[in-house]
């Protein structure tokens, strides 16, 4: 996971704060990227907990700590994340500790997923992201 938590964070053109409070972060991901190997060769798609990993890392982008997923709930994906699709990431805090996150994934076909993440700062990290 880490191999594919590098390149997302390497994918990540811009994270910027909305209007409402919400942080929205931009994706490009391409046929390359090691999140659409085997996921299915013939019609490449981004798997769920890729899409999960999309709003991690850009959680840890905005707190600067190393996270990880300690529970998911509301998962909805709906449409397929295909490559070289413009992928824009909206994270909304739900809780005043910011352990806890609303994320939706929307591409230029609108919603593709949905759900929200508990997150916990990874054990022995001292540095952020």
């Amino acid at each position: 996971m880490n191999r594919v938590r590098k390149e997302l964070i390497n994918a990540m053109a811009s994270v910027q704060q909305g209007k409402t409070g919400q942080w929205i972060s931009h994706f490009r991901l391409p046929v390359s990227f090691v999140g659409f190997e085997g996921h299915f060769p013939e019609r490449p798609i981004l798997p769920a907990i890729v899409q999960m990993l999309m709003g991690v890392v850009t959680v840890e982008r905005i707190y600067g700590n190393s996270l990880e997923i300690s529970a998911i709930s509301n998962a909805k994906f709906v449409q397929p994340v295909s490559p070289d699709m413009d992928v824009a990431v909206s994270c909304i805090p739900a809780d005043a500790e910011r352990s806890s996150v609303t994320v939706r994934l929307t591409t230029e076909n609108g919603v593709a997923s949905s759900f929200s993440l508990q997150l916990a700062r990874v054990a022995g990290s001292t540095e952020g992201v």
